[in-house]
């Protein structure tokens, strides 16, 4: 029997896919999506830091999905973020982002990653001009999980 429900998270996937397309042709990196669940969702390692993108993935579906336990399990700091999920998050956005570089940080146990962003209406493209670029610092735990250590405006990390 044909059911129709089960198509609609694929459906909506390829949908977000396609929104996130860029109007230019560039050389930079793809966009990437976060959604309300993991069916709007390009990363496959939410909630699972095995790497420092991994770390980077949960901590913006933490803001993403106004999911508090999800920023605890990559920064110390969560605590300090609890007045932001009063409110749930609306299920017809989505959050666009790319990795712009990835180096190693000056410790051999940490990598830094500068990530562009972008939010968008489930439906709408994603806007050509610059998003919001961010600088995220990990460090590297004993049993190989990365946490994140400091994050924010390059020109305010440097």
């Amino acid at each position: 029997m044909f059911r129709p429900r089960r198509l609609l998270p694929p459906l909506l996937l390829f949908f977000l896919l396609i929104a996130a397309l860029p109007l230019r042709a560039d050389d930079r990196p793809p966009w990437r999506l976060i959604g309300p669940d993991g069916a709007t969702t390009t990363s496959q390692c939410i909630g699972r830091p095995e790497t420092p993108l991994c770390a980077v993935e949960t901590l913006l579906a933490c803001f993403q999905r106004s999911a508090a336990d999800l920023c605890q399990g990559v920064d110390d700091n969560a605590g300090q973020y609890a007045e932001v999920f009063h409110d749930p998050s609306p299920s017809d956005h989505y959050l666009a982002y790319r990795v712009l570089e990835e180096r190693q940080a000056p410790s051999a146990d940490g990598a830094e990653l500068v990530v562009e962003q972008q939010e968008a209406e489930t439906g709408h493209p994603i806007s050509a001009e610059p998003g919001q670029v961010g600088l995220f610092r990990l460090h590297r735990l004993p049993d190989g999980r990365w946490k994140i250590t400091d994050w924010g405006d390059p020109a305010d990390l440097d």
